[in-house]
Formats: structure tokens, sequence, C-alpha cells
């Protein structure tokens, strides 16, 4: 049956009844289509397209999907693999494609798949419908990408650093190890705690690999585990609770402190900085400590992996992928809190730090499969955060008056909002989707996006802003430009208080000393 709207768009309805019966449709008032008689096992089918092709999916619909993946080199995979019932004629349903999704197709799956649909999607673009009961994608993963400062710029590929970088960054570094790690940690946040933990934790990582001094090592690897030992014991100032309704670590403040843990908002964000912060210290501990660390303290972090990624359907406690949604290509922030709108999230570089803490984790326990977890996530991370959330001046994928904001702000499922929670200022909305600036962070921002950025948003504002966010716009410019980043932090008129507070002197100037 066609239908025609009220605006001229015609949509088409197939009917599809068991052999033997009979129904017919009828339209009785502008707002109500009525069948003459009940049938069993009748499958009605609505498109808001009216190409023929469709009804060669007519009959046939997904019930429910399997996703598989696997990684093989710098080559990863993974496919969504439905479950039909009915049947069709072409044997298959119709499945819609994002455009991440078919800019990365396995051609040697998805070659002869037909497609005979595209639809305008809320916020992620064109889909492309397909007669298929699969869609199967092929992706890039960052093999190369460790612990050590990572880039994508042309040419620059393995760090190095000169006689007088290492006296820049040993100066800070010896200024760096004398913070009072257990005050600035143990808040009443997951987050800003996870922050605090993180960055001493890359101080400690620049002191054993890249200055090479052991004294510095043995000032601060016992604070940072002396702070750590507050959460892995569960003493916090707002200890986490295991919820039974929703299967997952909570923390014990009320709905409206940490930004909604309680109620399940952001734990991605907040949990992988705690899990970068044991890798870097699990790491260490084994090559020069006692090596029990890691055994010591393994169950507590991959309790919070499970609980923000679990990979396991067999895990009866914890969801599996709670907050990465394999067919958007990336996390939701949003938890238990009603939405108009929909999921939304606001930060992809913290949904990088994620999948992030993921691929290390599994790297420090030895979990090969876990690490190609990681390595996969971010894999389809870099496609679909650039068409949805990043902006390079060639997107097509969203509106093009959208184009110059650079990047979305929130993105919900039903709009996208050039904005954040917290405020209006455009360092804000820009440098949500920058922080914090690690290796994985050149993966996904390319130098290209980062020096497009810097040109039509960040230069005219970048001298008003004198406060932490700074420190990130700056660091976020060794994405595209190290020596000036650097010259920036090895200023001698540099002011601490143009650092984040996930943020030091140390790593910014390791991380962009690196590749100068």
């Amino acid at each position: 049956y066609s239908i025609l709207l009220e605006n001229n768009v015609k949509w088409v309805l197939y009917m599809t009844i068991l052999p033997g019966q009979s129904l017919n449709m009828t339209l009785v008032d502008g707002n109500t289509i009525v069948g003459d008689k009940r049938v069993n096992g009748c499958i009605l089918q609505v498109t808001a397209d009216s190409n023929p092709e469709l009804g060669h999916a007519a009959g046939c619909y997904a019930d429910s999907a399997i996703l598989e993946g696997s990684v093989s080199g710098s080559d990863g995979y993974y496919r969504i693999k439905y479950d039909t019932k009915g049947e069709s004629e072409s044997g298959t349903p119709l499945v819609y494609a994002l455009p991440h999704h078919y800019e990365n197709f396995d051609t040697t799956v998805m070659n002869g798949k037909y497609m005979v649909s595209t639809l305008d999607t809320t916020t992620k673009g064109q889909a492309k419908g397909y007669l298929t009961d699969q869609l199967a994608m092929k992706v890039i993963v960052p093999l190369d990408l460790q612990f050590d400062p990572f880039t994508t710029i042309p040419n620059k590929t393995e760090p190095h650093y000169s006689a007088a970088t290492l006296n820049s960054i040993s100066a800070a570094a010896h200024n760096d190890v004398t913070g009072d790690v257990i005050s600035e940690s143990n808040l009443d946040s997951m987050y800003f705690s996870g922050k605090a933990l993180a960055k001493y934790s890359w101080i400690l990582y620049v002191c054993q690999y890249i200055l090479k001094d052991s004294n510095l090592v043995q000032i601060i690897l016992p604070k940072i585990k002396s702070a750590l030992a507050t959460f892995t014991a569960n003493k916090q100032i707002l200890p986490l609770r295991y919820d039974q309704t929703w299967y997952g670590l909570i923390s014990s403040g009320d709905s409206a402190q940490d930004f909604g843990n309680s109620f399940y908002n952001d734990h991605h964000f907040h949990y992988s900085y705690h899990v970068i912060a044991a890798a870097i210290v699990a790491k260490i501990d084994k090559e020069i400590g006692t090596g029990t660390w890691f055994d010591e303290n393994k169950a507590w972090v991959e309790t919070l992996l499970r609980d923000y990624a679990n990979p396991s359907s067999s895990d009866p406690y914890f969801p599996v992928f709670r907050s990465f949604d394999w067919f958007n290509g990336h996390s939701w922030a949003k938890g238990l809190f009603e939405s108009g709108d929909g999921k939304d999230q606001e930060s992809t570089s913290e949904d990088i730090n994620a999948s992030y803490a993921i691929k290390l984790w599994g790297i420090v326990s030895g979990n090969k499969h876990l690490e190609n977890i990681g390595n996969l996530m971010l894999g389809v991370q870099r496609t679909s955060v650039n068409h949805y959330f990043l902006y390079l001046d060639s997107n097509t994928t969203q509106p093009k008056q959208f184009i110059p904001n650079k990047v979305s702000g929130i993105l919900f499922e039903n709009k996208i909002d050039h904005t954040t929670y917290f405020g209006n200022n455009l360092e804000y909305i820009q440098m949500i989707h920058a922080i914090p600036i690690t290796p994985a962070s050149s993966f996904v921002r390319s130098p290209q996006f980062v020096q497009e950025e810097w040109d039509e948003v960040l230069t005219p504002i970048v001298n008003d802003v004198n406060d932490g966010w700074k420190g990130i716009i700056m660091l976020n410019v060794a994405l595209k430009d190290p020596q000036t980043s650097y010259d920036f932090f090895n200023d001698q008129n540099f002011q601490p208080a143009y650092l984040d507070g996930g943020q030091s002197k140390t790593w910014s100037l390791a991380y962009a000393g690196a590749f100068i």
C-alpha cells in the first residue's frame, strides 16, 4: 500500500500474510488505517521510502543480533550478524548502515549486498539500506600505540629527545613529584580523583622511561600506590557500591553528585582514568618493584573495566559493554536520567581515553584478547568520531552550517547542541573533545583537523583564556605543531594556572617535546 502523507511524501506499507488468509486495508480518516479482519501471523512493515526494490525484503525482519570482532595485525574486523524472522524474496531483511559503517565496509563480505534505500537520520547523516543479514566492517587499529608519546604527524613516527629538552622535562618533574597525590586524589568525585591519579601516573611514566631517573621514581611511585590504596580499599570519601538492579559499581553519593555517577552517568569517563593510572603503576612495579602490585590489585582494576566495558556475556555481575555502542561506533555518557532527546555524549576524547585504558590494561596484564578489544574500539571510534563529532572542512555527513563549529558539542540521539553541560565558552565546547591529551589522542584527532580547528576557532580566543583550558588548548597544538606547543610550556613566563587539574607540566613537555 502507498501512503501519501500531508507533506506529499510517500511511504509504503508492506503486508505479508500466511497462505490461505486475506486482509484488506482501508483508510478511514486522515490518521487511521484499518484492516477488515483479524489474522494470525501478519507482518506489517512501513518504510519511509518508496523505492520498489524494498519489496525484496518484505516479509523478513531482524529479530536480534550477534557481534563478532577480531584483530589481525593493523586490521580490525567487526561484524553485526542479524538473526531474522519471516521470509522475503531476497532471503534477507532490510538493514540500514550509518556513514561510518559503509565507509569501512569489508568488501570481502559486503560486495553484492544491494543498496535499496537512503534515509536521513536525526544526527548521523544519511543511512543507507541494504538487502543483507549482516554488516561487516574493516578498520585500521593503532597497533603501534602503546604507552609512549605517539603521533600521526607525517615523518614523526618515533619519539626522541634532545639533551636540552630532557633538562626542561627534568626540571618540571623535580617540581611535580613533590605534589601531594593523596590529598589531590581523595575527593568526593571518582572523575576528579581519577584525573589526579592519571596525571601523577603519567609523570611517573616520564620519570621511569623518558628521564630514566630512579630517584624521581622512588619519590613519586610510593605516593601513587598509597593514593590508589585508598580506592582499592574502597575508603575514599564516596565509596563505591554494587547495584543489584542495573548490575554496576556506582557512587554512594546522591544523583546530583559526581556528574550523576550513582545513576550511571559517565562511568567510562570516570573509571578509565583509574585504570590508566593502575596500568602504569603495575607496569613499573613489575620492572623495578616487588612485582606483586599487579596481582594484589588486578581484581579491583578489572572490576572497574567490567562495569563500563565488560566483554563477556557469561559474566553474571555486569552487562556487556555498558557504555560502548557498537552500532553507533562510540559510547553514550547518559545514565538513568530522563532525556527528551535521547542518550548523549559531549567528550569524545574521554571516550577515546576509556578505550585506550582497556588496551593499556590488556598490555600490562598480558591479556591479548582485552588488548585487541581496546584496539578495535579505537579503530571504530577513529571513523565514527570524525563523522559525527569532529568536523573537517570536507565533512559531508553533518549539515554544512554545522561544519564551521568544528565540533558537535553535545551529540544527542535526536539533536546536536554546540554547548556543554557546564557552560557556553568556546574553549569548553572545543576542548571537552580534546581532554585529556594522551598518546591515543593523535590517532583520532588528526593533524589536519587540529590545524583547521586552530585556524578557524581557537586562534581568535586563545589569548583570552587564562585558566586550565589554555593548557589543554596548547597541548592540543602538539598534535599538529609540537614545536609551538613545547615552546609554550617551556617558556620562562609559563603560569601554573594554565594547567588543567588533570594535566602536568612534566607530561606536557614530554609529549610535545617527543616530536620536535
